[in-house]
């Protein structure tokens, strides 16, 4: 499907979840890169057994209201489309806490070099033996993600008017290259704000409805593509000093590590901290560093 006809969909979509549909006015966008497992995780809080979300899928959060604008890559039924996942979810209250003046779009990751469909023995193989640290995208991943960010360009320029926008990611490096992408796209050249609790998860389906997977038992099993070259205990203390240096930058976007650094130092923990929370106070403390 084609990003003219997924975003006429989209135009439709739109009216059902607000009032008017309307061009919005001064809003506060955060275009917020994460991850298939932690998406499902959030969602399955409001319905049991959650579908995945296709690479670079796109969801609007504001108000109470969810809706996917974007499916991203359609692979196959056990894959959220756009229909069925606004079906559900339009009449479903999500309590995120969302002040009024802001809107979220979250953005799973383009696919990465670990992402590929396994049989059984093959993910025993990558997992135990041939598993990647912080894996990066692949080519097919790049092209994802330049086409979200063709398509996002397209959806705020028609929606939306005097917005401040802003981008945050995960420690991993896949999701920062992806938004990285994106802002390409829209020809925007800003920092990416690296927010705490938007990491990959664990997640073991199905899951009880409501459960917080970051307080599973699961979430202190070592996976080496869920596992960050970059975290608190292997960046320096202040950007001038010459450590790490590939931290604060993605070819070339510069990444800015304060909110997850106090986050983590002030030892705060995932486990019933919401996502949707902690990417609003990633950028509050952007807006109001002192």
């Amino acid at each position: 499907m084609n990003n003219d006809l997924i975003y006429l969909q989209n135009k439709m979509l739109l009216s059902k979840c607000i009032i008017n549909n309307k061009i919005e006015l001064n809003k506060k966008i955060i275009i917020s890169g994460t991850h298939n497992n932690r998406l499902e995780c959030f969602f399955n809080k409001y319905i049991s057994n959650t579908k995945h979300f296709s690479n670079c899928a796109i969801i609007r959060c504001y108000n109470n209201c969810v809706s996917l604008i974007y499916s991203g890559d359609h692979y196959n039924d056990t894959y959220w489309l756009l229909e069925e996942f606004n079906k559900i979810f339009e009449n479903i209250k999500i309590d995120m806490n969302i002040p009024e003046d802001t809107e979220i779009f979250l953005i799973r990751h383009g696919k990465g070099i670990h992402n590929h469909e396994k049989s059984i023995l093959e993910k025993i193989y990558y997992y135990s033996l041939n598993e990647q640290k912080d894996p990066s995208l692949d080519q097919i991943g790049v092209k994802q993600a330049q086409a979200a960010g063709k398509f996002l360009k397209n959806y705020i320029d028609t929606n939306y008017q005097n917005y401040n926008i802003y981008f945050t990611a995960s420690h991993l490096i896949r999701t920062q290259q992806t938004v990285g992408l994106i802002m390409e796209q829209m020809n925007i050249n800003l920092s990416i704000y690296i927010a705490p609790c938007t990491h990959e998860l664990i997640y073991v389906r199905p899951q009880i409805s409501g459960s917080d997977c970051d307080c599973s038992i699961l979430q202190n099993v070592p996976i080496k593509s869920n596992t960050p070259n970059c975290d608190i205990n292997n960046m320096c203390p202040s950007l001038t000093k010459f450590c790490h240096t590939d931290c604060y930058n993605t070819n070339p976007i510069p990444l800015n590590w304060d909110y997850y650094k106090l986050f983590y130092k002030t030892n705060q923990k995932c486990c019933n901290n919401n996502m949707i929370e902690q990417i609003i106070r990633t950028i509050l403390l952007v807006e109001n560093p002192n």
